[in-house]
């Protein structure tokens, strides 16, 4: 019987509340409350201390908030900070290249207008020499013509 009111007493404190308690029990078998009964069916339990020392804790903020904030603003300064400089490296990629191609495209087209002068130029002789030897040619003939036909005055 003891360990039927140890059993009941553990399930007192709210873990079986359907379940009736001990005294109920008790109650139904219609035994009177002695002092027998209760000796016979008590659970004396003793808690102690191995020793009654305190012992005081004190928590001390070794990471603060500012800490953590002023780690959080480095981390995301250096990542920022790092995107940022490829961002700009970047830009100055595309801007060189940019001026490459320019200064590419430049350069031929002043070979190609140098090009287009020589030939022009090239052609504007072709046309004088054949110009003068056309008109050599005819003061030429015409000259003969003269000498075989001299005018008199």
């Amino acid at each position: 019987m003891p360990q039927l009111a140890l059993k009941d007493l553990t399930k007192k404190n709210g873990a079986d509340d359907d379940k009736p308690e001990w005294r109920d029990i008790l109650n139904k078998r219609k035994e009177k409350w002695s002092t027998d009964l209760v000796r016979e069916n008590m659970v004396v339990l003793k808690i102690s201390f191995p020793s009654l020392e305190k012992h005081k804790v004190n928590q001390v903020v070794t990471y603060g908030l500012s800490n953590l904030l002023g780690d959080i603003g480095g981390v995301l300064g250096l990542f920022l900070g790092a995107s940022i400089f490829t961002v700009l490296e970047f830009i100055d990629y595309f801007i060189r290249i940019i001026q490459e191609n320019v200064i590419k495209t430049r350069v031929r087209m002043r070979k190609e207008r140098k090009q287009k002068e020589r030939e022009e130029s090239d052609r504007m002789h072709r046309t004088l020499a054949t110009f003068a030897k056309q008109t050599l040619h005819e003061t030429s003939k015409e000259a003969i013509v003269e000498e075989d036909n001299p005018r008199h005055v």
